[in-house]
């Protein structure tokens, strides 16, 4: 996997390629929500249009829901935008979206990076 992670000021578009895991996911999450910038985040965007492969697995998917209810307590309303036009990675925010329900974020999923950046700036 290849990523890349560009900083808006406090908010961030990671650009995701190649095969990728939701273990890898949850890497680049740690990493970002132990940035300072973090606490200030409005929104963050995932785009996988160049994702060639993507394995989903249960227990990476907890772990990843797990981050996410951890760092509500720091960043408690933000926007996640995801982009792709893959069903699979479709579902799989779908799932997300579901066990996050509890928390104020917001997680919504694009076909164009555009549409993406103007839902999370309104």
């Amino acid at each position: 996997m290849s990523h890349s992670i560009e900083w808006i000021a406090n908010d961030a578009i990671v650009r995701l390629s190649g095969d990728i895991t939701l273990s890898e996911i949850y890497d680049i999450a740690v990493i970002i929500n132990s940035d300072d910038r973090f606490l200030h985040m409005k929104y963050r965007i995932y785009e996988f249009n160049h994702v060639n492969t993507f394995i989903p697995n249960e227990n990476e998917m907890a772990n990843l829901v797990e981050i996410g209810e951890r760092s509500t307590s720091w960043n408690k309303e933000l926007r996640i935008g995801i982009v792709s036009q893959d069903i699979k990675i479709f579902e799989l925010v779908k799932e997300y979206a579901k066990r996050m329900k509890l928390s104020d974020w917001e997680i919504k999923m694009f076909p164009k990076i555009q549409e993406a950046m103007d839902w999370c700036k309104s």
